[in-house]
Parts: structure tokens; sequence; C-alpha cells
């Protein structure tokens, strides 16, 4: 957990409306807190869905648990701007903030070009397989805010001057549904349209992969979900209690995540939305 000494500013989203802050760290963060009752979906989702995308391998911004004091966001309001009228009602003192480390060096997938169009260009990645598996990842996971238009993806520098693809904001994770029993497997299907594995950028850098890593991609896919859903009640130990995770629901999203059916139809088809 981390605490916030300044608040710079709030991004206006139309969205979770998020805070800038820097934190006690030194450290700065996008702060994400909700208006929506217990549970705190959009926040679990962030936090559930960013530890299992580790499991598979993925870059994902470091995470941290962000506390913001009331004196400190009336002295933002007072001296900067008042915040929107989503804080209007928020208790900072007993409230905690789902925090995403700023990282240095990058840029949204969606400021970049259209795709690779030379096989030279693919050394410009560090695993350019892992965009499929981002897709993929979502697919699993029913994430239906990531498509070609809204990417939500940054394109992180690394210190070989690759860059990684880095999945960031999985609010509307299990099908953006705020009571996770109505999560089925028929309510996380995905239009193919609206699947980030349709965005141009995704099919050209498929022409330049090669062969074997294509092939080994399923395999790939599939420890990873081994891996997450043997992580699963730890993962799901970061939640803050008074997010309102319940045992019942914990044992039904495992049930579904671990649905092998499911999960080997995914690892093996991902490539029909491309």
């Amino acid at each position: 957990m981390v605490r916030a000494e300044l608040i710079i500013k709030e991004f206006t989203t139309q969205g979770s409306g998020p805070l800038l802050v820097l934190a006690d760290n030194g450290k700065l963060y996008v702060a994400k807190t909700t208006t929506y009752p217990v549970p705190c979906a959009e926040l679990i989702n962030e936090i559930v869905c960013g530890y299992l995308a580790m499991c598979w391998g993925l870059k994902v911004p470091p995470m941290a648990l962000v506390s913001i004091s009331q004196s400190l966001a009336d002295r933002f309001q007072q001296e900067v701007s008042p915040l929107s009228k989503r804080y209007a009602r928020c208790d900072f003192e007993n409230r905690l903030f789902f925090g995403s480390e700023i990282q240095t060096c990058s840029l949204e997938f969606d400021e970049y070009f259209a795709g690779p169009t030379h096989p030279s260009q693919i050394k410009m990645w560090n695993k350019p397989v892992d965009i499929l598996k981002i897709g993929a990842f979502d697919l699993w996971i029913g994430n239906f805010d990531r498509k070609p238009e809204n990417p939500n993806i940054l394109l992180a520098d690394r210190v070989n001057h690759k860059a990684d693809f880095c999945p960031i904001d999985h609010t509307a994770a299990f099908g953006h549904l705020s009571n996770y029993r109505e999560v089925r497997k028929d309510t996380l299907h995905m239009d193919p349209k609206k699947s980030i594995l349709s965005h141009q950028f995704v099919k050209s850098i498929t022409n330049f992969v090669a062969r074997k890593e294509m092939q080994a991609l399923p395999e790939n896919i599939l420890t990873g979900m081994h891996l997450a859903i043997s992580n699963l009640d730890w993962i799901f130990d970061q939640v803050p209690k008074e997010w309102g995770l319940s045992k019942k629901v914990r044992a039904h999203l495992k049930e579904v995540l671990s649905d092998e059916a499911r999960n080997e139809r995914i690892a093996i088809n991902y490539h029909h939305y491309l």
C-alpha cells in the first residue's frame, strides 16, 4: 500500500475519472475508485485480472492500493480545481483506491502505426506474440472494453530498446457484470469484430512472427491459464475485504475460469478472431 502525497490532476475521461497522484514512495500512480456499491467490481477486476495477466507472462504496470486523505483532496479542490461530481460523496479517509504505476518511456498502442510492413520491424518488440496472448486473455476473462478503437495497451520501452505490450484497464472484465453470479461462459462471449485480435496491427504482426512461435502459442496460453488458476486463491486474497469479494463469488469465478473445455477452445481457436 502507498499513500498519496500530492494530487496532480483528475483525468477527464467518460469512465472512472481517475486521479494522477504522487505517492510516498516517489512514484506516480493513476488512482481509480468506483461509485458503485459493493462488490466494487471494477476495482476487483483491476487487481484480479492484473495478476492473472502476470501468470500468463504478460507485462503489467506495477499495481498498488493507494490511500488518499480527505485533507489532500480538500487542498487540491481549494488550490487547483474542483473534482468531478463522482467524488462528491467520496469518503476518502475510509476508501482505498486501485493504483497503476505510471511507466516511463511508454505510449498508447493507438498512437502507433497500423502494423509492421517488413520482417525487420518485428525486432522492435520484445515478445511479438504477446499482442496475440492479450487478445486470447481478453476472451478468457471476458474483457469487453479492449477493442480496436480502444486498445488499452501501452507500449513500454525496455533497456534493450525493444517494446513490451502492456495491457491496462481491466474494469470491464467478466462481461462488465457487477453481479459476479451472472458470469457464465455465454455472458463472456465476445463479438469477433470487437476483439483487439481484429485490429489491423495484430493481423499484420502475425505475418512476421516465426512459425514455431505461432505453433507453440496454444500450449503457451494453456500454461498461462493453469498457472493463473493454481494461484487464484492467493490472487483473490489481494483484494481488500471491504470491496466485497465473497467466498461464494470466489468459488464461482474459479469454476468459470477452470472450465477445461472452454479454455482449450480459446487456446486453439483464438486465431478465428484475427
